[in-house]
Parts: C-alpha cells; sequence; structure tokens
C-alpha cells in the first residue's frame, strides 16, 4: 500500500528531531537551565513589556502568535509570559472596572484576543473552510475540511490547522499571517467606536 510508505517516509526525520531536542534538553540540564520554555518564553514576551493597550502592540502579539504557529509552536503557549502578565491582568482590571461600574480601560486582553482574533473564537475557522470549499482544487483538503466542520462549529480548530497542514507551507503564509491582523485592527476599532464592549470575561 502506498499509504504505508508515506507513513514511514518522515520517519528517520522525526526520530533525528527527537534525538537532537533530546541533547539540547541534556545540554541545558547539564548547564542548570532546565526550563527552555519560561525562559524562551521570557524572551519572546521582551518586545511587548511596555507596548501598552495600543493598536501597535495588539497587532504586534497577532502577527508574532501566528508567525510560531506557522513554524510548527503554539503561538500563544510560546507567548505565554505576555498573556500572563500583560493580558489576564488586564481583563481583570476590566472585570473590576465593571463591577465598580466604570468604564473598562483596556481593549487588549486574553479574552480580546480569544473572541476575535485567533482561529477558532473568530470564525475564521469557518472562513477558512468556506474558502476551501469554493476555491480548493486539493479533493484531499475538501474532505478534511468537512470532516473538520463539526469541531469547527464547537470552536475546535487544531483538525483543520494541523490537517491541512498550515505549518511550513508557503501558500498559507500570507493569510494566516495577515488574516488575524487584519480581524486585530477591525476588532480594535469596532472597540474603540464602541460597537462592541471591551472584552472582559471568557
Amino acid at each position: 500500500d502506498p499509504v504505508s510508505r508515506d507513513v514511514f517516509t518522515p520517519m528517520p526525520a522525526s526520530i533525528i528531531t527527537i534525538l537532537l531536542f533530546g541533547l539540547i534538553r541534556a545540554a541545558l540540564v547539564a548547564l542548570d537551565m532546565t526550563n527552555l520554555h519560561e525562559l524562551s518564553g521570557r524572551m519572546l514576551a521582551q518586545p511587548f513589556a511596555k507596548g501598552g493597550d495600543s493598536l501597535g502592540f495588539g497587532v504586534l502579539y497577532s502577527v508574532a502568535s501566528q508567525v510560531l504557529w506557522f513554524f510548527g509552536a503554539h503561538g500563544p503557549n510560546m507567548l505565554f509570559a505576555v498573556e500572563n502578565d500583560i493580558l489576564v491582568p488586564a481583563a481583570l482590571s476590566n472585570m473590576d472596572a465593571i463591577a465598580h461600574g466604570t468604564a473598562p480601560p483596556f481593549i487588549f486582553t486574553k479574552m480580546f484576543f480569544d473572541a476575535y482574533t485567533r482561529m477558532g473564537g473568530s470564525g475564521s475557522t469557518l472562513a477558512l473552510c468556506l474558502a476551501i470549499f469554493l476555491r480548493g482544487k486539493d479533493r484531499g483538503v475538501k474532505k478534511l475540511c468537512l470532516f473538520a466542520l463539526l469541531p469547527t462549529l464547537c470552536n475546535v480548530n487544531e483538525p483543520l490547522l494541523f490537517g491541512i497542514p498550515l505549518v511550513l507551507n508557503p501558500v498559507y503564509f500570507i493569510p494566516f499571517i495577515l488574516v488575524p491582523a487584519v480581524q486585530t485592527a477591525i476588532a480594535y476599532a469596532a472597540t474603540v467606536a464602541g460597537f462592541i464592549p471591551p472584552a472582559s470575561a471568557d
């Protein structure tokens, strides 16, 4: 069965990758740097430390998250320090302001990105499915979209994101990076104009 051959083809690369990361981990432990994830997350969060609540901050965060996704890293997880140190406290400030009857001070919160710009919450996955149904030429990808449609309706986007695949796929690079950035700008403008309230709760 040719499918069996296709399944086994990437195995040597996978084994080498796992071995390489195992060796890196052993070297880090030897250097007493055991938490590479936290270290890299803090380094990636540096550009956002003084970003405030500006449109530039929001677009940069959205683009950085998508670029990391494109290269196979979970963008929001890699930028957890930004979420934990900036976006979650902003949401808590908004909730506190609402509880005291004042206007929420922040636009960009964790909930803002979950609701308006990430592939699941914003409906982008549905839009991607629709675009593939209308213009896609690959029957396999169309079948994948059909399979992913029900999870997509339940705000689960992983079957489509990892099934196409979007990772390292140059065809999807520009829309995968730009669409969430445009959605961030639109949701920001709509919030500033008062069309939608500042996101402050899940």
